[in-house]
């Protein structure tokens, strides 16, 4: 007997109303039962890949807590002279750059910054970081290389 070959939706619908739905080619005849199992199967991996993406697209989208800190801690230390708000592009102090400027910098990376956060300005006021507090602006500024 030869199988025939016909498209069935297989559908799962979760929790929230969120449904998945897959197109998948299965055989009429003896082996019908095989394919409805590896259909299933298949429609686990697709959601579970499909999990894993928005995942990690959740994860990219909130900033890091280090960011956050390094935010904190530069409108507190920092903003006297220079602007640190990801939007302002006019320091207080015209010899600061902004820190969106810093971050558009080309070749401007991490250890660039950190490097710079190490070494004492000319019209910089010295100011001791901790490595944690270091660590936290470097991130603040590098996030705002994407905005």
């Amino acid at each position: 007997m030869t199988a025939k070959w016909r498209f069935r939706m297989v559908s799962w619908s979760g929790k929230g109303g969120a449904a998945v739905g897959l197109r998948l080619p299965i055989r009429r005849g003896p082996l019908g039962a095989r394919d409805r199992r590896r259909a299933g199967a298949v429609m686990i991996t697709g959601l579970g890949c499909l999990s894993a993406c928005l995942a990690a697209a959740t994860a990219l989208a909130q900033p890091l807590p280090g960011a956050r800190k390094g935010l904190e801690f530069a409108r507190t230390h920092c903003a006297m002279c220079h602007a640190v708000e990801a939007g302002n592009r006019r320091s207080v102090n015209p010899a600061a750059p902004a820190f969106s400027a810093i971050a558009a910098s080309p070749g401007m990376s991490e250890a660039a910054l950190h490097a710079a956060l190490q070494s004492p300005h000319r019209f910089m006021p010295d100011i001791l970081l901790t490595p944690a507090d270091r660590a936290n602006v470097v991130a603040y500024i590098i996030s705002l290389k994407a905005e």
